[in-house]
């Protein structure tokens, strides 16, 4: 299952509140750069498994991400 990619401003949000290069984030993922910056621009949608990684790599739960989300209207 995939994501609508306009949680990519979200993660930018959360990435750079925290000091984080997009190259650290993508250490902690196990992906590529290039797959952070892709999903931060909305040009690659991001699978719900990766989104579950990605809350716990910011110390969240997917429901946490989520919330944050429709709080900010970004995942609409």
């Amino acid at each position: 299952m995939k994501i609508d990619n306009s949680y990519g401003a979200l993660i930018k949000r959360l990435r750079e509140e925290r000091g984080l290069p997009q190259k650290q984030l993508a250490g902690m993922l196990s992906v590529a750069q290039p797959h952070i910056s892709r999903w931060e621009n909305g040009e690659r949608e991001i699978s719900i498994s990766m989104l579950k990684h990605i809350a716990k790599a910011f110390d969240l739960s997917l429901i946490d991400i989520i919330k944050i989300a429709e709080d900010e209207g970004t995942g609409d």
